[in-house]
């Protein structure tokens, strides 16, 4: 179970040239903060966005020609 929003979790990070359980302090906050989110994510029931539409060959050369750098 996750902790409520704004409690950092109680992790030592004094010993930053030694590993713990084989992860080092930058991996170890890498991996709370990550399950940090996916639980945000999933309490919140945020879901990816759907694709946008395909992009018609007109407007990719409108684009490409509003965009082109010439010398």
């Amino acid at each position: 179970m996750s902790e409520p929003a704004g409690v950092v979790a109680d992790v030592a990070l004094d010993d930053a040239d030694e590993p713990r359980s084989g992860l080092t302090p930058t991996a170890l906050l890498k991996m709370l903060l990550v399950a940090e989110v996916r639980d945000l994510i999933e309490e919140n029931g945020i879901e990816p966005l759907e694709p946008p539409p395909p992009v018609s060959d007109e407007l990719f050369e409108l684009g490409e020609a509003l965009f082109t750098t010439r010398s």
